[in-house]
């Protein structure tokens, strides 16, 4: 089998001089930070002001206190007690035979 020439890295490296100016971070930063004020102040508005508030505070009030039981649960524990009686069944038969 030959031993082929070892591959270059095609992919560039990080280079920092290639980065943002400091002027150009600070005005990107401003405008992202005035855009997420501006989408928080836009949400907090919509849910103030939409009837799905009305409809999740009685979705909440109306939520059980008490969780349901997994069902997986249920039914292993319902298997493990009735294998246990089963069990002692079998060894009763056996002591009164033998």
């Amino acid at each position: 089998m030959a031993v082929g020439s070892r591959k270059t890295d095609s992919n560039a490296r990080y280079d920092p001089s290639q980065d943002f100016t400091p002027d150009q971070l600070r005005r990107f930063g401003n405008v992202a930070n005035r855009a997420e004020r501006d989408r928080e102040q836009r949400e907090r508005q919509q849910k103030l002001y939409s009837p799905d508030l009305i409809e999740s505070a009685k979705r909440n009030a109306l939520k059980p206190v008490v969780k349901a039981k997994n069902d997986k649960e249920v039914k292993s524990l319902r298997y493990a007690v009735w294998l246990s009686v089963a069990l002692v069944f079998l060894l009763w038969l056996m002591y009164m035979t033998g």
